[in-house]
């Protein structure tokens, strides 16, 4: 009987056209995902997490490892770090490999900049990636 419950719950959400959210651990960050849309939200999971290179390095690691990202493909901020939009507690910040026009826009001038805050900052999944060095250490 649950088997029957859960498959239809699947085929209703699968029908509804609902984008599934996947969470996973990355060093001391949770990221959740939505892989079709090459979307992510990176949550520090404590406070001593390393900041901005943390939240990068869990952007750069997921859409590697993840969403199938090369190392030069780039990674955009699109939601400054605040109260996290699929998580009940903790701070998060938005990225995506496939931001809208407003965030392309913005991010001439936010190239190589090592922000939380600044829409339109990006970094090459390469970049991103090797900033864990400098998470893990920590």
């Amino acid at each position: 009987m649950v088997r029957w419950v859960c498959a239809a719950l699947v085929m209703v959400l699968w029908a509804s056209g609902a984008q599934a959210r996947q969470g996973v651990l990355i060093y001391k960050y949770y990221v959740t995902g939505v892989p079709e849309a090459g979307d992510m939200e990176v949550v520090a999971l404590y406070s001593t997490a390393a900041g901005a290179a943390g939240h990068w390095c869990g952007a750069g690691e997921y859409a590697g490892r993840y969403l199938g990202a090369s190392n030069s493909d780039r990674i955009y901020l699109t939601h400054p770090i605040g109260p996290s939009r699929f998580r009940s507690s903790g701070k998060g910040v938005g990225f995506s490999l496939s931001p809208g026009d407003d965030v392309l826009q913005a991010s001439t001038a936010g190239k190589g900049v090592l922000s939380e805050t600044q829409i339109g900052a990006n970094l090459s999944v390469s970049k991103a990636r090797s900033l864990c060095d400098f998470t893990i250490a920590n």
